[in-house]
């Protein structure tokens, strides 16, 4: 039964509130014609369009699949490790999961960033996995954060960019492009050779992963999104979804290791 878990009740009161606040912007939104606080709640994304059939689905199926992540995620104890390393990326883990699932309210910004990378940073230091994986992390993340110095040197040059300048920015948009989802894929493969984290839970963060790999290309996908693209926001709420699931089983399996 739903309610025989510790917080079962609590989650199913959550993910309840949640659900009847999106099926009334999703209301609200046929009467006054904006859609911004339905698309918001549905599947984290800024526009304020009519949906089409297929848009509609897709809210609908980001309502459902938000209300089960977020009852997967309160439904149990939010246990932390007794001491140490592992407490404080537990710590981390939980924020990452929070800023995750408050996107449906609003976007985080700088703080999920900053989340991000102490959690990529602890991964490396606490992951119990063979050295290449660990290099492999190190050389996905220098990749991800190459692009911004790279900018900042063809910012110097703002009327005629030198050839070296232009190779290097073509050089960091490549790696940032490979880095963004490999030191994530990296962090999976050393959780396997880990043995604290469960199966279910990685297999949470390969299915984000895989998403957040899918919407690259479709970036900005806020901006430039047309109800008719329901195959981006589809993949916007996939991510949305089970980015929290793999962060808060993360937190949970250091505390109670498989």
């Amino acid at each position: 039964m739903l309610v025989e878990y510790r917080n079962g009740r609590t989650a199913l009161v959550v993910s309840g509130i949640y659900v009847v606040a999106a099926v009334a912007a999703l209301v609200a939104g046929y009467v006054s014609a904006d859609f911004a606080h339905a698309w918001r709640l549905g599947t984290a994304l800024d526009t304020g369009v009519r949906p089409d059939v297929a848009g509609l689905l897709v809210l609908l199926a980001g309502v459902a699949g938000h209300a089960w992540m977020l009852w997967r995620v309160v439904r149990d104890p939010f246990t932390l490790p007794p001491s140490g390393r592992p407490r404080i990326l537990a710590l981390v883990l939980y924020g990452v999961a929070a800023l995750a699932v408050v996107q449906v309210l609003f976007d985080p910004g700088p703080l999920e960033f900053a989340a991000t990378l102490a959690l990529a940073v602890l991964l490396l230091l606490e992951l119990r996995c063979p050295a290449w994986i660990k290099a492999g992390l190190v050389v996905a993340l220098l990749a991800r954060f190459l692009y911004f110095p790279a900018a900042m040197a063809q910012m110097g040059f703002p009327h005629s960019t030198p050839l070296w300048v232009a190779v290097l920015v073509a050089v960091a948009l490549a790696g940032n492009e490979l880095g963004v989802p490999g030191w994530r894929a990296f962090a999976l493969a050393g959780q396997a050779k880990d043995g604290r984290f469960r199966r279910s839970t990685r297999v949470f963060g390969w299915i984000y992963v895989a998403a957040l790999v899918a919407l690259m290309p479709m970036t900005p996908p806020v901006e430039l999104y047309d109800p008719g693209l329901a195959l981006g926001a589809l993949t916007g709420v996939v991510y949305s979804v089970f980015l929290p699931l793999w962060a808060a089983g993360s937190a949970r399996d250091l505390a109670q290791p498989a």
